[in-house]
Protein backbone atom coordinates (compact mmCIF):
# COMPACT_ATOMS: atom_id res chain seq x y z
CA UNK A 1 0.00 0.00 0.00
CA UNK A 2 2.80 2.40 0.91
CA UNK A 3 4.50 1.72 -2.44
CA UNK A 4 1.33 2.47 -4.40
CA UNK A 5 0.88 5.77 -2.58
CA UNK A 6 4.49 6.77 -3.26
CA UNK A 7 4.19 5.81 -6.92
CA UNK A 8 0.92 7.72 -7.25
CA UNK A 9 2.48 10.88 -5.79
CA UNK A 10 5.56 10.48 -7.97
CA UNK A 11 3.39 9.95 -11.05
CA UNK A 12 1.48 13.17 -10.35
CA UNK A 13 4.71 15.15 -9.98
CA UNK A 14 6.13 13.53 -13.13
CA UNK A 15 3.05 14.42 -15.14
CA UNK A 16 3.30 18.04 -13.96
CA UNK A 17 7.03 18.17 -14.76
CA UNK A 18 6.57 16.72 -18.23
CA UNK A 19 3.57 18.94 -18.98
CA UNK A 20 5.58 22.02 -18.03
CA UNK A 21 8.59 20.90 -20.07
CA UNK A 22 6.32 19.93 -22.98
CA UNK A 23 4.59 23.32 -22.94
CA UNK A 24 7.97 25.06 -22.84
CA UNK A 25 9.25 22.89 -25.70
CA UNK A 26 6.08 23.53 -27.73
CA UNK A 27 6.35 27.27 -27.16
CA UNK A 28 9.96 27.28 -28.32
CA UNK A 29 9.31 25.18 -31.43
CA UNK A 30 6.08 26.94 -32.43
CA UNK A 31 7.07 30.58 -31.92
CA UNK A 32 10.84 30.83 -31.68
CA UNK A 33 12.47 28.15 -33.84
CA UNK A 34 9.77 26.36 -35.84
CA UNK A 35 12.26 25.42 -38.57
CA UNK A 36 14.14 23.16 -36.11
CA UNK A 37 11.12 21.06 -35.08
CA UNK A 38 11.39 17.34 -35.80
CA UNK A 39 8.71 14.70 -35.40
CA UNK A 40 10.46 12.44 -32.88
CA UNK A 41 10.22 14.98 -30.03
CA UNK A 42 7.12 13.32 -28.50
CA UNK A 43 8.92 9.96 -28.52
CA UNK A 44 11.80 11.49 -26.53
CA UNK A 45 9.32 12.76 -23.95
CA UNK A 46 7.57 9.37 -23.72
CA UNK A 47 10.92 7.57 -23.40
CA UNK A 48 12.03 9.72 -20.47
CA UNK A 49 8.61 9.69 -18.81
CA UNK A 50 8.50 5.89 -18.83
CA UNK A 51 12.14 5.61 -17.81
CA UNK A 52 11.51 8.01 -14.92
CA UNK A 53 8.52 6.01 -13.64
CA UNK A 54 10.33 2.69 -14.04
CA UNK A 55 13.41 4.02 -12.22
CA UNK A 56 11.44 5.31 -9.26
CA UNK A 57 9.46 2.07 -9.04
CA UNK A 58 12.69 0.09 -9.05
CA UNK A 59 14.17 2.27 -6.28
CA UNK A 60 11.07 1.82 -4.15
CA UNK A 61 11.28 -1.96 -4.61
CA UNK A 62 14.93 -2.19 -3.52
CA UNK A 63 14.91 0.43 -0.76
CA UNK A 64 14.57 -2.12 2.03
CA UNK A 65 17.64 -4.12 1.01
CA UNK A 66 20.86 -3.94 2.95
CA UNK A 67 23.19 -1.12 2.02
CA UNK A 68 25.54 -3.47 0.16
CA UNK A 69 22.77 -5.12 -1.90
CA UNK A 70 21.00 -1.81 -2.53
CA UNK A 71 24.21 -0.18 -3.76
CA UNK A 72 25.04 -3.10 -6.02
CA UNK A 73 21.58 -3.21 -7.61
CA UNK A 74 21.39 0.57 -7.85
CA UNK A 75 24.74 0.77 -9.65
CA UNK A 76 23.81 -2.00 -12.08
CA UNK A 77 20.48 -0.34 -12.83
CA UNK A 78 22.09 3.10 -13.23
CA UNK A 79 24.68 1.62 -15.59
CA UNK A 80 21.97 0.00 -17.73
CA UNK A 81 19.85 3.18 -17.69
CA UNK A 82 22.78 5.41 -18.67
CA UNK A 83 24.02 3.22 -21.50
CA UNK A 84 20.49 2.53 -22.70
CA UNK A 85 19.97 6.27 -22.96
CA UNK A 86 23.29 6.66 -24.77
CA UNK A 87 22.28 3.98 -27.27
CA UNK A 88 18.97 5.79 -27.81
CA UNK A 89 20.85 9.05 -28.41
CA UNK A 90 23.43 7.53 -30.74
CA UNK A 91 20.77 5.77 -32.78
CA UNK A 92 18.86 8.99 -33.23
CA UNK A 93 21.99 10.95 -34.11
CA UNK A 94 23.00 8.28 -36.60
CA UNK A 95 19.64 8.17 -38.37
CA UNK A 96 18.87 11.91 -38.21
CA UNK A 97 22.06 13.97 -38.00
CA UNK A 98 20.25 17.09 -39.29
CA UNK A 99 18.57 17.68 -35.91
CA UNK A 100 21.42 16.87 -33.57
CA UNK A 101 21.55 20.20 -31.69
CA UNK A 102 17.82 20.43 -30.82
CA UNK A 103 17.77 16.71 -30.04
CA UNK A 104 20.74 16.95 -27.68
CA UNK A 105 19.30 20.01 -25.91
CA UNK A 106 15.99 18.23 -25.33
CA UNK A 107 17.69 14.94 -24.45
CA UNK A 108 20.07 16.45 -21.92
CA UNK A 109 17.36 18.64 -20.40
CA UNK A 110 15.01 15.68 -19.93
CA UNK A 111 17.79 13.37 -18.70
CA UNK A 112 18.87 15.75 -15.95
CA UNK A 113 15.33 16.88 -15.11
CA UNK A 114 14.23 13.29 -14.53
CA UNK A 115 17.44 12.53 -12.65
CA UNK A 116 16.95 15.48 -10.31
CA UNK A 117 13.27 14.68 -9.77
CA UNK A 118 14.01 11.00 -9.10
CA UNK A 119 16.77 11.74 -6.59
CA UNK A 120 14.72 14.43 -4.85
CA UNK A 121 11.65 12.21 -4.49
CA UNK A 122 13.66 9.16 -3.45
CA UNK A 123 15.45 11.16 -0.78
CA UNK A 124 12.01 12.12 0.56
CA UNK A 125 11.15 8.41 0.73
CA UNK A 126 14.36 7.62 2.59
CA UNK A 127 13.78 10.49 5.01
CA UNK A 128 10.25 9.24 5.72
CA UNK A 129 11.60 5.76 6.34
CA UNK A 130 14.45 6.92 8.60
CA UNK A 131 13.47 10.25 10.16
CA UNK A 132 16.17 11.95 12.22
Amino acid sequence: MFEKQLLKQFLKRSIILFLLLGILCSFIFIWIIPHLYFSIIPIIFVYFFLLNIFTFRFLIKIQSLSTHKFTKQFMIFTFIKFFGSLIFAFLFLYFDPNHKIPFLVIFITLYFSTLIQGVHDFLKVLNQRNPK
